[in-house]
């Protein structure tokens, strides 16, 4: 992701610098134990989802799976 995609993103900046800690802390559990690994994997479910909360168009949801 280039700098001119970052400021043109719909997160604040302390979002941004949130989710840049989170990962931080995230990759240094990692290193301490590979079975953490999971953590990088839910700053970035978390950083997906902020992103689609941003949009307000809901276009990444699941609702045309939706049953009759």
């Amino acid at each position: 992701m280039t700098n001119d995609t970052l400021s043109n993103s719909r997160l604040s900046l302390e979002q941004k610098q949130g989710f840049r800690d989170q990962l931080r802390d995230a990759r240094g559990a990692a290193l301490k134990d590979a079975e953490a690994f999971t953590e990088i994997l839910f700053v970035i479910e978390r950083l997906g989802a902020a992103f689609v909360k941003a949009d307000n168009k809901n276009k990444f949801n699941l609702g045309a799976y939706r049953t009759t």
